[in-house]
């Protein structure tokens, strides 16, 4: 298996403005391209944790691949993403 685990930082977006219009939220494209999140990938036996830290936020996601997990996002408190 490729290691992912690490430390990622956000480097360039290229056409990301086009892929955000062609899916109709083209107004919310300058907001993420405003954006250059840093996002750490940790793994801890079969458990697996995202954290995302951008413009001073943190969230994070902890969960285990194969199986359902149900998640809150900081810019939608009231969704429930899986």
């Amino acid at each position: 298996m490729v290691q992912i685990v690490g430390k990622y930082q956000y480097v360039s977006h290229e056409n990301f403005d086009e892929f955000m219009k062609a899916l109709g939220q083209g107004e919310l494209a300058s907001v993420f391209l405003q954006s250059k999140p840093l996002i750490e990938v940790q793994n801890n036996g079969d458990q697996w944790s995202l954290t995302v830290n951008s413009d001073g936020r943190t969230s994070s996601a902890t969960f285990k691949l194969g199986e359902p997990y149900e998640e809150k996002l900081p810019s939608s408190p009231d969704r429930k993403f899986q």
